[in-house]
């Protein structure tokens, strides 16, 4: 693990203008080091490079739920939705976002108890 976020760290410094090596990052985080905080910076450092996938700026909201950091999820997803503006591109899927702001309120208010993680 140590040796794969070593090289995809010198590769985001080495060609720091690409989505693609941060997005890599970020799931390497995620998926084998089970940091979100730091995926969630890698998927926000990926968009803001104007290359990376429609569905990747859902992920940062992802990333901090899955961190705990409920609320700060919750602003991210409403901030992310308003930027949408009425009519979004449909490989946004505002819907899905609209969900997540949902399901996050729920949670937040006592609602509905989390999912275990």
């Amino acid at each position: 693990m140590e040796a794969g976020r070593d090289l995809l760290e010198r590769g985001t410094k080495a060609v720091p203008e690409r989505a693609l090596l941060y997005q890599r990052l970020g799931d390497l985080y995620w998926q084998r080091l089970g940091d979100y905080q730091a995926s969630a910076e890698c998927y926000r450092q990926a968009l803001a490079k104007g290359d990376a996938p429609p569905y990747l700026e859902r992920f940062v909201g992802y990333a901090l739920d899955k961190a705990g950091d409920k609320k700060a999820a919750l602003v991210y997803f409403r901030e992310l939705r308003e930027k949408m503006g009425s009519h979004p591109p449909t490989e946004r899927r505002a819907e899905i976002v609209e969900r997540e702001i949902r399901k996050l309120e729920q949670e937040l208010s006592g609602k509905v108890a989390p999912k275990k993680k």
